[in-house]
């Protein structure tokens, strides 16, 4: 995936990009557990994540500078906004404790261990550490490497499994890609694909949330912005600025031979300074045929309008209905309706209600 657009989640939700890839691994965690008929809520999941601690003086200098958390996934909550903010909670105790001194005086110990001595000690410590599964996050060059001219394309990590570690996971940042490698015990994991198809639905739930928080923030300062001018506009008593009253008539709405909309329950939006529109509900609208577009405007009065497209028999007719689905206070209700520009489709017809 793009490493950009991890950067992206981290910006709109918030954390680091640690916090973030440990959201979508315990999503993806969450769904695996589910699929082999688990309850998350009765089970405690936790994940070793190793982490630099190489500080500006440590630059240049040779050997491993690593220490590892130990972080609870919260598998039992399933929103990922929830989790993503436990995450990020545990991870800024994690910072401010000292509870990976651990790890980081083993690997500080091979300067001056044997061999075996310091592999008995890690072989132990594997066995008697909490964990489930180890999740790391390596940054790696950000611009291209090549050997003998050829251009490296991708890099995948490999996490190597110890004793009783059945899955790991390694990332690796490189030339702007962020690059996943999975590893498990195929007798403890044969359905390893499925773990994977998971983080990738993990994944694009996180970015849908992304994508609904900053339409939120862009709602909330356009409506910052239409404020002072509203204010200014009149000392006057405030009157209402959108009146919605029942329609009387029926309403049909075709498209390429098909009925796209048939309904006796419209209603009719009243706006100072224009022309009234007729909407209709979405329960009688073949929502099944519209097609969601990436168009989008915004009524200070009435909040921001998401847009469809009418595609049937392969005649398209572009950005033809629009909604408000999470429409300001003042309209509350209008996120159950939709609205058609009469002059892109085929027929639109009135009619006597009875």
């Amino acid at each position: 995936m793009d490493l950009a657009d991890v950067k992206a989640l981290r910006k709109a939700l918030g954390g680091s990009i640690n916090d973030v890839v440990l959201t979508i691994v315990t999503g993806a965690v969450r769904r695996f557990l589910q699929r082999r008929h688990v309850n998350p809520a009765d089970t405690d999941f936790r994940v070793m994540a190793p982490v630099s601690v190489r500080s500006e003086e440590d630059r240049g200098v040779l050997g491993n500078r690593i220490s590892a958390w130990i972080v609870d996934l919260p598998i039992a909550e399933p929103d990922p906004r929830k989790q993503l903010a436990r995450i990020g909670e545990r991870t800024r105790e994690l910072k401010e404790s000292k509870h990976a001194m651990g790890a980081e005086l083993l690997t500080q110990a091979a300067e001056w261990s044997s061999s075996t001595l310091l592999a008995l000690g890690a072989r132990n410590a594997i066995r008697l550490l909490p964990f489930n599964m180890v999740v790391t996050n390596v940054p790696g060059p950000q611009v291209p490497l090549y050997t003998l001219g050829a251009k490296m394309l991708e890099a995948y990590p490999h996490v190597p499994l110890t004793d009783n570690l059945g899955l790991g996971v390694a990332l690796l940042s490189y030339n702007g890609k962020l690059f996943w490698g999975f590893n498990a015990d195929y007798d403890l994991v044969p359905d390893l694909d499925a773990f994977v198809a998971a983080v990738e639905d993990s994944c694009a739930e996180m970015r849908d949330l992304a994508s609904a928080a900053l339409r939120s923030e862009r709602r909330a300062a356009r409506a910052a912005e239409a404020a002072p001018a509203e204010a200014e506009a009149s000392a006057e008593p405030p009157v209402p600025r959108v009146e919605i009253e029942a329609y009387p008539k029926r309403i049909r709405v075709s498209w390429n031979g098909e009925t796209i909309a048939d309904s006796k329950r419209a209603i009719r939006v009243l706006e100072a300074n224009c022309d009234p529109v007729i909407y209709l509900p979405r329960d009688d609208v073949r929502m099944d045929l519209l097609v969601r577009t990436d168009h989008e405007t915004f009524c200070p009065l009435k909040g921001e309008a998401s847009y469809f497209s009418i595609a049937i028999g392969g005649r398209t007719s572009e950005n033809a209905v629009w909604g408000y689905e999470n429409p300001l206070d003042a309209v509350a209700g209008l996120e159950d309706y939709v609205a058609f520009y009469r002059d892109r489709v085929d027929a639109w017809l009135e009619l006597d209600a009875a």
